[in-house]
């Protein structure tokens, strides 16, 4: 009997450390997707300021990169 509730709780113990597992996991990779995404968005941002040289057109497209982030 005490052999049994030792098993249950080390199963229950295991479960418990697999679904911690796969939620740091899954942290881990919306993290590491979204410091992709910005960075993806800060390149082409720097393109883009680099293809004109229009200050107004500069500052219309900071204004516009800032207010949909």
């Amino acid at each position: 009997m005490h052999e049994a509730i030792l098993v249950a709780c080390r199963r229950h113990a295991q479960a418990l450390i697999r679904r911690a597992q796969t939620q740091a996991e899954r942290s881990r990779l919306i993290r590491e997707h979204a410091e992709c995404v910005l960075r993806n968005r800060a390149k082409l941002l720097a393109e883009r300021l680099q293809q004109t040289n229009d200050a107004n057109k500069r500052r219309q497209i900071l204004r516009h990169a800032f207010s949909i982030a």
